[in-house]
């Protein structure tokens, strides 16, 4: 009696032979589906934004309307629609009914509208990856398109950077800056950056047998490419001297650590971490060790008040946040409505609440903060169902499938984290990255019943 340990899922049917290999690929490598490429391009049109810098004549055509729409076409031809259930699936729904009422009772609808425009476009999009995506190897690629797209995104910004004056000066330091608008900000920059290490790093321990069917030329170019993927985020997260990026890539570094399975691993990881972390921080310049200081001593780091102001602000727009909620506990002030409504009524001061706790409280209530909470445990419960059915298939298309789920965790355990220093409630990566919580769990839940029914020669 034999039983195969891998498995693939083609077309909706799991059979046993090449791991995470479907048949309808061209060269072992590229995707026939017309969709997945819509996809890919969508994830750079979300990521880098061309109308706002490269090609801003693009805005006039609102370009990214009229590719969403496109893309629904493609998703359509493609095959019909669906959202596969799990945990999260309910908040999600109860997310885009809060997201609603808000802009419903929004003080300023027309403020409001904009913002929920944006999150109408990522819920789509959100659709688009459930709909077109049916194979786990589909699901890695689109992740490498997404770790792609970044480093592009990322060495575009460093080329500027270093070559073209591109960068900002702020808190006594400079600083890297986005190659976009929207994302542009140093910390923003950090953020997404942080975010896509997990995947990186899950595409590095899968690296064998992701490309065991690929041309040979790029079989040995993709480790290459994903450790100098892994030194460009680094690097990036540090030239933007942002603090809570740089406490992200540290997070990472221990969440990594604490992946693996096993005392030996785990301690050799742990040790591993810890000499890293220590490496970088003696070869950190001072101005960058005084600003990472500076969040516990007021007075380290190059204009080190204005630094510590800046943390505190942070902490005033949690409070802002908290005195919105106590006046509209239901919906909030709306979406969009942050910055006016706390200059018009409350301290003066035109920002926003820098934090997503005090976004979410404060323009969407207890409705909002409910919803919110409900999507993201979803989430990461089905990131936890999909390690635990992993473990009956070691060795298969089942493991990858728990690396990608682990990787998904850390990236929202990640965007939480760095939420406490901005408002990350509308990024597109926390949609996306939900999406492939689901497919894990999908794609596994598939293995698992297939392997239930086998017939053991």
């Amino acid at each position: 009696m034999q039983v195969e340990s891998d498995l693939a899922v083609n077309d909706g049917e799991i059979h046993a032979g090449h791991g995470i290999w479907p048949d309808d690929l061209r060269r072992g490598i590229w995707p026939r589906s017309f969709a997945i490429w819509v996809l890919a391009v969508w994830i750079a049109l979300l990521v880098i934004r061309p109308w706002e810098v490269l090609m801003p004549a693009l805005a006039d055509w609102r370009v990214e309307r009229m590719y969403a729409i496109f893309a629904m076409i493609a998703v359509f031809v493609a095959g019909t629609p669906r959202i596969p259930v799990s945990h999260q699936s309910p908040g999600l729904f109860f997310w885009f009914i809060a997201l609603t009422l808000s802009t419903a009772c929004a003080i300023d609808r027309s403020l409001a509208w904009e913002s929920y425009y944006v999150y109408l476009t990522v819920f789509i999009f959100y659709l688009a990856i459930l709909s077109v995506i049916r194979t786990p190897y589909q699901l890695v690629f689109i992740v490498t398109c997404f770790v792609a797209v970044m480093a592009v995104y990322l060495g575009k910004s460093q080329w500027e950077y270093f070559f073209h004056g591109g960068h900002g000066f702020s808190m006594g330091v400079r600083r890297l800056q986005g190659m976009d608008t929207t994302y542009s900000h140093p910390n923003a920059v950090a953020c997404s950056a942080a975010l896509s290490l997990p995947f990186a790093f899950f595409l590095w321990k899968i690296r064998g047998r992701y490309t065991a069917e690929w041309p040979g030329l790029y079989r040995r170019c993709f480790p290459y490419a994903v450790i100098g993927y892994l030194v460009l985020a680094a690097t990036s997260i540090f030239l933007t001297n942002s603090r809570s990026g740089i406490f992200a890539f540290a997070l990472f570094v221990i969440l990594a650590a604490l992946g693996e399975r096993g005392a030996g691993k785990l301690f050799y990881r742990i040790l591993l971490g810890g000499i890293l972390l220590a490496g970088i921080w003696i070869v950190l310049p001072a101005d960058t060790k005084g600003r990472l200081a500076n969040t516990w001593d007021p007075t380290s780091g190059p204009e080190a008040e204005s630094a510590y102001v800046s943390g505190e602000g942070r902490v005033e727009g949690l409070k802002m946040g908290w005195k919105m909620y106590q006046q509209f506990p239901l919906a909030g002030v709306g979406l969009g409505n942050f910055l006016p409504y706390r200059k018009a009524r409350l301290d003066g001061i035109p920002l926003v609440a820098h934090n997503t706790i005090g976004g979410v409280l404060g323009e969407m209530g207890t409705i909002g903060a409910l919803a919110f909470t409900i999507f993201l445990a979803g989430a990461f419960l089905d990131c936890r169902k999909t390690r635990r059915l992993a473990e009956a298939y070691p060795n298969s298309t089942a493991e990858v499938l728990s690396r990608l789920a682990a990787a998904c965790r850390n990236s929202l355990i990640l965007l939480l984290f760095t939420g406490m220093f901005g408002d990350n409630q509308g990024r597109a990566q926390l949609y996306w990255v939900a999406a492939f919580c689901l497919l894990t769990r999908s794609f596994i839940e598939r293995i698992d019943d297939d392997r239930d029914g086998m017939d053991y020669e």
